[in-house]
């Protein structure tokens, strides 16, 4: 069938003048480098996948998504424990019991004031600044 197709194209090939011929010979020309791009693509593909990249990346995000949830859990949970009593939970954990010895328990009642505020601290480049909460 291929066969039969080619010899049809090449039959019309007498038809057409030289600039034609020259268009279809840069027509044919995009067309293989084309393929040879898609051919090259997929065989890059194919060995990513059969590497093991692929699916270890893929479980390296997922790990990492599983872990932010349950920090997060935790963190709620925790947070629902202790709502009513944020300054008893602040002063006995490691860090408030560091910041009572530093003098900075003044600093445990103003985190412990629960929607008190529209403005968190927020750290970026070595600093704190205020970002408003909507």
């Amino acid at each position: 069938m291929a066969q039969a197709i080619l010899n049809q194209i090449l039959d019309q090939l007498q038809f057409l003048e030289l600039a034609e011929l020259q268009q279809l010979n840069q027509a044919v020309q995009d067309y293989l480098a084309n393929q040879e791009e898609v051919a090259k693509r997929a065989t890059f593909h194919q060995a990513l996948v059969a590497s093991g990249l692929v699916r270890q990346i893929k479980k390296s995000s997922y790990k990492k998504l599983i872990k932010q949830q349950l920090v997060h859990l935790a963190a709620v949970a925790v947070f629902r424990r202790w709502q009513n009593d944020l300054i008893t939970a602040l002063t006995q954990c490691s860090s408030g019991k560091e910041l009572t010895v530093r003098g900075f328990a003044k600093d445990i009642e103003l985190a412990a004031a629960f929607n008190t505020s529209n403005c968190v601290p927020f750290f970026t480049h070595n600093a704190y600044i205020k970002q408003s909460i909507q």
